[in-house]
């Protein structure tokens, strides 16, 4: 597939973005959760090439909360 690295053009692309407010089971503390997924679908060659990523990321929602009303130095 695609052996001289030529770029496939999609002919779908999508992606989602998902936010969420959690409580962590193990420590009782609430999680804000980001979770970000890409998806593309093109062809190559008569082959059906799909590719697809995805990152989450979890924040401590009370030292966010913290850190948002600490006041600035100057």
């Amino acid at each position: 597939m695609n052996s001289q690295s030529t770029p496939i053009t999609p002919f779908h692309r999508s992606s989602h973005t998902r936010l969420s407010e959690n409580v962590n089971p193990a420590t009782g503390r609430r999680e804000h959760v980001m979770t970000v997924s890409k998806l593309e679908m093109g062809w190559d060659t008569g082959v059906l090439v799909i590719s697809w990523r995805g990152n989450r990321v979890v924040v401590d929602a009370e030292q966010q909360r913290f850190m948002r009303e600490k006041p600035r130095r100057n």
